[in-house]
């Protein structure tokens, strides 16, 4: 019997232990020196987390938490996109121990994929009744489905944990037994989880906030649920109204610098959206990297998609016919109905049908925060709550029907076809390329600005976002920038690469320009050639006579 009791608590560590060799396998084998995915996103937050990091430890250069020292002197810039405010706690603890930035990303990253885990195995488990194993298999798919492994390079969407526990909370408040005092206890944990989901990441927090809707209506107008709903809204309403009320107050000091960004940048038009819309076939895209069904990419339903890299929501073929055998058997149950209701609405909602058809302008004009979501697709990841649950709810049904070496081979089946074969780059090399742009950069700079003077294969981003990380190493502003966003009269600045006589005489302008606008003292133009990094030439900019613009 002991031994049965060590063999199924292996069960969730051995499957947590997969599922991050699966997903991280790169940087795993290869002892963190490989970083996952390109060297875009993932380094713009990485910056963003290591400003949150500076900002909370005192370093002097971030002592305005809304302001980091890009795009020089704009203020309210990481209001432009997400700020991750609320992950810092989970990636300061591998700075403080003395890891360097990359290193202690490539760890955070793979502890925000053990705790969705956690949090899914514990919600199975105590929410819906699922074995060990079923428990196991179901917080697998949830936390390392292929879906997830294709958004690497986008971290911000990674840590689902908090909707799990509002979730969780929900089921606990409804179905806890005793007084209404002690029932109380799940409001405020629900409303600490949804503050928390939205300071981790706006768009996590407005798939659950929007998902929490839908699920509320769903309820009001099924009789077996519209009762046991209204009756405890009648019995917990003051606790609701006081947790509704502090989280109001929690959420204000992110909610005020963001409607400033909006009020300046203005809302995103319906036409940027609608080309983010899920599709049809995002569902059987997995991507080129898949190892099952990569080569369904080629196909021209899937390959002709616009923005296809935001379509791949594939989770294979034995893992959704059994998530939704799963459902089908866990019908009866309100928790289950009330999720594949809510999810169904949100995904149909979200769908672009052929021929450009789609419901979710009317969520644009009419749901706060919605025209704040440009890559409206990625709501596909709600998916992944009703599909690990019907995923566990088979696995314990077919456990007594199936033998075992069948169930292993479904498993086999199931691990490998959520298998990806991501990009990664040398974090060695990205350090080097930062290092050798920093030595270029004189102490005496109020500012400083970097142009690579040959034209490359990489992205032009990726120069910005050397300036970005070489202002760390410095603490000198930079007027280089990467964010969702741009500042206003900055766009031009966005072309940084000076390859011509021309093109630099086009930068300069833009740059004085700039530094006269904004009473730049000290600005020090950087111009590099990235593939003979011994040469570089330094021009120093002064601000003209012209009356400084207030920094916005």
């Amino acid at each position: 019997m002991t031994d049965l009791r060590i063999s199924r608590r292996l069960v969730p560590v051995l499957s947590l232990a997969a599922g991050l060799m699966l997903v991280f396998h790169r940087q795993i084998l290869t002892g963190l020196q490989l970083m996952q995915t390109v060297p875009y996103d993932v380094r713009h937050l990485n910056y963003v987390l290591e400003h949150g990091y500076r900002w909370a430890t005192g370093w002097e250069l971030h002592g305005a938490l809304w302001s980091p020292p890009v795009f020089h002197p704009v203020s309210n810039t990481a209001a432009y996109s997400e700020t991750l405010i609320g992950l810092v706690p989970f990636y300061a603890p591998w700075r403080l121990s003395g890891l360097a930035p990359d290193t202690s990303m490539q760890l955070f990253s793979m502890l925000l994929a053990a705790l969705n885990f956690v949090a899914a195995h514990l919600f199975l488990r105590r929410c819906v009744g699922t074995g060990v194993v079923a428990s196991s298999t179901g917080a697998f798919l949830f936390s390392f489905a292929g879906i997830r492994a294709v958004k690497l390079g986008h971290l911000h969407l990674m840590p689902q944990f908090f909707t799990l526990g509002a979730i969780y909370a929900l089921v606990r408040l409804f179905r806890t037994e005793g007084d209404a005092r002690g029932r109380s206890k799940w409001v405020w944990l629900f409303c600490a989880a949804v503050v928390a989901q939205l300071y981790a990441g706006f768009y996590l927090a407005w798939f659950l906030g929007f998902g929490l809707a839908l699920a509320a209506l769903w309820a009001l107008a099924l009789p077996s649920l519209r009762a046991p709903l209204l009756a405890r809204l009648r019995e917990q309403w003051r606790p609701c109204a006081a947790a509704a009320a502090l989280s109001a107050l929690a959420v204000l000091p992110m909610a005020v610098p963001h409607l400033k960004a909006a009020r300046l940048l203005g809302m995103r038009e319906y036409h940027t959206v609608d080309s983010m819309l899920l599709r049809p076939q995002a569902w059987v895209n997995h991507g080129q990297q898949s190892w099952l069904y990569g080569d369904l990419h080629k196909l021209d339903l899937i390959h002709g998609m616009p923005l296809e890299w935001e379509q791949r929501f594939g989770m294979g073929l034995v893992a959704p016919m059994l998530a939704l055998y799963g459902l089908w058997r866990g019908r009866r149950r309100p928790l289950v109905q009330v999720l594949i209701l809510a999810t169904a609405t949100l995904l149909l909602l979200a769908t672009r049908w052929p021929g450009g058809f789609s419901l979710w302008r009317a969520v644009y004009e009419l749901v706060p925060g919605a025209a704040a979501i440009r890559a409206v697709a990625r709501i596909g990841l709600m998916a992944l709550i009703p599909a690990s649950l019907g995923l566990a709810i088979a696995v314990d049904d077919l456990r007594r029907r199936w033998s075992l070496p069948l169930l292993g081979l479904i498993g086999v089946l199931c691990f490998l076809e959520q298998g990806q074969t991501r990009e990664s780059y040398s974090k060695q090399q990205i350090r080097d390329e930062v290092a050798a742009l920093a030595r270029r950069i004189p102490d005496d700079c109020g500012a400083f600005y970097y142009s690579p003077v040959r034209r490359e294969k990489v992205h032009v981003s990726r120069r910005h976002l050397d300036a970005m990380w070489a202002s760390l190493t410095t603490e000198v502003p930079t007027v280089n920038g990467y964010s969702s966003n741009l500042p206003p009269g900055w766009g031009p600045l966005l072309q940084s690469v000076a390859h011509t006589p021309e093109r630099q005489a086009a930068v300069r302008e833009h740059l004085e320009r700039w530094s006269r606008s904004r009473g730049i003292e000290r600005l020090c133009w950087i111009k590099t050639d990235p593939e003979r990094p011994g040469t570089h030439e330094l021009e120093r900019l002064r601000s003209g006579p012209e009356t400084p613009a207030p920094a916005m």
